[in-house]
């Protein structure tokens, strides 16, 4: 790569010590909030790395689809008291929720299956015992930070994504 530039976003390894995510043009990395990770007593980070040439919104919609599935219990609980108000009572509220999360899951499920598909990820787990291993998460960080660094034309900053994208194993999904 050529020149290097600072990075304006914080390095992929220090989504494991900060336990913040990071977004980037090349996908994003999740960490377990700490409050989950702290009752679990695990913490998981994830480099989502997604297929150079998607769309603005069909990442938008991926990363939608990733929050939803960790967010239903409180988007059902606030849709049911939202709902519940609304319409004067427990019952109606949930049966309205229930189907309006269950017609907006599935649209968002089967509107975003292919492009979810398509996303590499690489995962690391910590829990009390120890930790998985960090390695591949290290050097795909240390890629995609380099990447994010080197002063590249917007052809040869999707050439080297499509070389990191190309060199993880296969499309995993959600």
């Amino acid at each position: 790569m050529t020149a290097r530039r600072p990075l304006r976003r914080p390095p992929v390894s220090a989504a494991l010590t900060t336990r913040t995510g990071i977004q980037a043009r090349w996908g994003s990395v999740s960490v377990t909030p700490e409050h989950i990770a702290r009752m679990q007593g695990s913490l998981t980070a994830a480099i989502h790395v997604y297929p150079p040439g998607m769309t603005t919104t069909a990442r938008r919609l991926v990363h939608l689809r990733q929050l939803v599935n960790s967010w239903s219990g409180v988007i059902m609980g606030t849709l049911i008291l939202a709902a519940g108000t609304a319409l004067g009572g427990w019952w109606p509220g949930t049966a309205l929720a229930l189907a309006l999360l269950a017609i907006g899951y599935v649209a968002l499920m089967l509107g975003t299956r292919r492009d979810a598909a398509r996303v590499r990820i690489v995962r690391v787990h910590a829990h009390r015992g120890g930790m998985s291993d960090t390695s591949l998460f290290e050097v795909v960080g240390a890629q995609l930070d380099a990447l994010d660094g080197a002063d590249l034309s917007p052809v040869e900053y999707e050439a080297e994504w499509w070389r990191i994208y190309e060199a993880l194993d296969r499309p995993i999904g959600e």
